[in-house]
Order: structure tokens, then sequence, then C-alpha cells
């Protein structure tokens, strides 16, 4: 079988032409063949390379054990009975700097409101997936309060939250977002900081600071920024969110800042001064160069080809992110 290969690799397309070359199935198919295979077909079950297309299923058939497998299979779009054409326009949606919200993206592609949310929540699922990595190399946290916010003039409900970043010229890079149980905003204890070391940095003691709550220090201004610019991101685009869903919020919000930040050494050169004048405030602009918008729809596509579905009943009980409780001066694990 002949394959028309698209240039996964050099994928930047405006939403127009997006649309132009995702308008069917097979073109959708094409792509997520590539993003889950890159190297050729790898059958699921002997690690086979070779397989027969079976046009009629839509399957392909091991040459070598002559398991029939699904493109979908183990990966988001599994089961879905929402064509793949508005599964790639609802993750193009998503990839844009402004991002998207339910409501409007059930009546861009034309579906009910409680799929494009199920939608939206699976794919944000894929992005706290792929960010749940212990950070590494040097890296630099401190506690904080998500919620304070003077621009909003209603009210907001406050989290206390640990925001990590590793440290790269003095510049947060990779972040990590998590939600603390408590609402304080004091300093923590030894042991607290040692428990927070354990579950979420893989890296020496001696590479790892925590900043204390000081203002005037210039790494946790932007360690704050970052907060605060999650918290102006996420009630501009989506204008409240409940308790029970915010922390897959957060996952999109971190999944787009690490996602900018590697691709951030392409940049770098003619953005150097506006690095040097703002240092992290200003990280959108980053995202007006049209290959950062197509790097993170390359990237999810690819999370999405390797991560398996959640259903509608795993997103609505699924309880809030695991975090870490303070009890008694001692620390335990919560989910």
């Amino acid at each position: 079988m002949v394959r028309v290969r698209f240039d996964f690799l050099n994928f930047d397309l405006e939403e127009d032409e997006f649309r132009e070359r995702f308008s069917t199935e097979e073109a959708c198919e094409e792509m997520l063949f590539q993003a889950r295979w890159p190297k050729g077909f790898r059958c699921p079950k002997c690690g086979g390379v070779q397989a027969y297309f079976i046009h009629t299923r839509r399957l392909y058939e091991c040459t070598k054990c002559y398991y029939q497998a699904s493109l979908t299979a183990g990966t988001v779009f599994e089961n879905t009975r929402t064509p793949l054409t508005k599964w790639f326009l609802a993750i193009y949606m998503m990839s844009r700097l402004e991002g998207i919200n339910a409501a409007e993206l059930h009546r861009l592609i034309q579906v009910t409101y409680k799929t494009a949310w199920t939608m939206m929540m699976k794919l944000r699922h894929v992005m706290g997936l792929a960010e749940n990595q212990c950070l590494q190399g040097s890296v630099r946290f401190t506690n904080t309060i998500y919620g304070r916010n003077r621009l909003t003039l209603h009210s907001v409900s406050k989290y206390s939250v640990l925001i990590a970043a590793t440290a790269e010229e003095e510049c947060a890079e990779k972040i990590m977002m998590k939600r603390l149980a408590d609402q304080q905003v004091g300093l923590l204890r030894p042991r607290e900081i040692q428990a927070i070391h354990a579950k979420y940095f893989d890296t020496s003691p001696h590479h790892v600071k925590y900043l204390g709550i000081h203002h005037h220090k210039p790494f946790i201004r932007q360690l704050k920024s970052i907060v605060l610019q999650a918290q102006n991101w996420i009630y501009g685009t989506f204008i409240a969110i409940g308790e029970k869903h915010l922390h897959r919020y957060w996952d999109e919000y971190v999944y787009r800042y690490n996602a900018e930040s590697r691709y951030r050494p392409i940049l770098r050169d003619y953005n150097s001064v506006l690095l040097r004048s703002y240092g992290v405030q200003p990280r959108r602009w980053l995202m007006h160069d049209g290959k950062v918008s197509g790097n993170l729809f390359k990237m999810l596509l690819k999370h999405c080809s390797t991560t398996r579905t959640l259903t509608y009943k795993d997103i609505i009980h699924t309880p809030s992110i695991e975090h870490i409780v303070s009890v008694d001066r001692g620390w335990k694990t919560a989910v």
C-alpha cells in the first residue's frame, strides 16, 4: 500500500489551510499514523513491522501474527463516535495562543456541549500525563496563593499552590504546579520541603532550593508571575472553574508553558532583548511565531496517539489532583 506522507516535522498551517488539509477522515488517519508509528507500522502484539490494510474494516493485519490492529485503539480516539476531522480541529484550536472553551468548541465543530467538554477534558488528561514527570537539574520552588486577582470584579476562590521550575540562566524553564491542601502561605517546614522533594523532584538536594515567600527575590517574582498568568489566562478564557476540575486547567497551562520552553532556543536570538527587559512576564509574544503553535499541535497529537482514553464517567468521578496534605506537622499523600 502506498502512503502519502505529510511533512510531520515541518507542520505549520493557518486555520483555513488546516481545515482544507484535514477535511477528510483519510487525511486525519494519515497524520495519526505518522504520529503513532513514525518509523512505520509496529504490531501491538508481536512487534511486527509489516501489515496489510483492510479497507473494509479500517484495520491493519500483521503479516507475522495476523493480529488486526486498529489505528485508534489505545489512543484518546478509541471507541469515539466523533469523526477524526472534528478531533483534529479541536486539537488545533486548543493549540492556539488564546485557547478555546467548550462553549466555543461545540459551536465550531457542531457537537453537543457535553461532547465538546468531554473532548477537551480528555485532551487535558493527556497534557497532565505528559507533564507528570519529576523535575530534574537545578530546581527552585515556592508556595503561593492561586486566586488572588485584583483585576477581576467577581469573587475568586483561593487555593494554596506549589509552583516549581527548573532554573536556566536565571529564567524559569520547565514548570510544575501542584495543589496544596491547606490555605496557608507561610514558610514550609523542613519536613514538608523534604516530602515535596521526594515526590516531585528527581535531583540532588544540593540542586533544589526553597525560595520562601519573600517578594523581593527575582526568581520568586518570576514564579508568582507564572501563577498569576495562569490565573488570568484561565479566568479570561473559561470565566470560572470549579475546584474539582481546576487541576486539569492547570495541566493545560503547564503543558503550554513547557511546550513553549522546548522551542525557546529557536526564538531566543531575536527575542533576547525582550527576555532581558521583561524576564518571564511577556511569555505571550513567544507564541506569536506560528511555528510554536504548530509544534504544540504536533506534540499534543503525538501524546494523544500514545495515551489511552478516559470515559465521561472516569472524568466525572476522578478525584482532585494528587497533592500533599499537612497534618499535625507530618505529611501524607491524599487523592
